[in-house]
């Protein structure tokens, strides 16, 4: 009698430890399902001024955020992993995440994002749209240098940047865009903000 209680203890409990493995892995599938299917959202960019990319450094080492806008929320990339996503909280100006990889960058993310539509933003909106933008750089106040992916045409992109740039241009100031490809010396220059008369 006693082996029979034994033995149907035994089964209830290897039948209980059975439905905690299949619910612990049901959270695990699921779990790395959303992770993956943010991951395919983020690498979807349309053209919009919704995307964006932030590089920074501190010390000396470099960092590159890139933010893309998503319903409620932004998906972030950090030096090219996904980090996860911020928002911000209802009724206040303060940004919140809940992954490991993007808390020691939300602060910088978050003020870089409050500028975006700057004249300072302005390379993060161009980065975020244009991947053939490799790099930019501020020559002057009212100079931004483009440098382009060796293989850009240089006089389509250029041409297709003149006509678009308004479309994506916030702020007053005037600027100058020197596009040209890496290591070449030949450039086009595009004027934002041009008043005439």
């Amino acid at each position: 009698m006693e082996n029979i209680l034994i033995k149907k203890t035994d089964n209830k409990l290897i039948g209980l430890m059975a439905v905690a493995f299949g619910l612990a892995g049901m959270w695990i599938y699921l779990r790395l399902r959303k992770q993956k299917a943010a991951q395919q959202a983020f690498d979807f960019a349309p053209f919009s001024k919704e995307r964006y990319v932030f590089n920074w450094h501190k010390g000396r080492r470099p960092y590159q955020a890139v933010v893309k806008h998503e319903g409620d929320c932004y998906a972030v990339q950090m030096n090219g992993a996904y980090a996860g996503v911020m928002w911000r909280g209802e009724g206040n100006n303060n940004w919140y995440t809940r992954d490991k990889a993007l808390k020691p960058h939300i602060n910088e993310i978050s003020e870089q994002l409050a500028n975006v539509f700057s004249l300072q933003g302005f390379p993060a909106i161009l980065q975020g749209n244009y991947p053939e933008i490799v790099a930019v750089n501020w020559k002057t106040s009212e100079t931004l240098e483009l440098i382009l992916q060796a293989a850009t045409d240089l006089e389509v992109f250029a041409a297709f940047l003149e006509d678009e740039v308004p479309n994506l241009v916030s702020f007053p100031e005037y600027l100058d865009l020197i596009v040209k490809k890496e290591n070449e010396s030949y450039f086009k220059i595009i004027s934002v903000n041009v008043r005439l008369g």
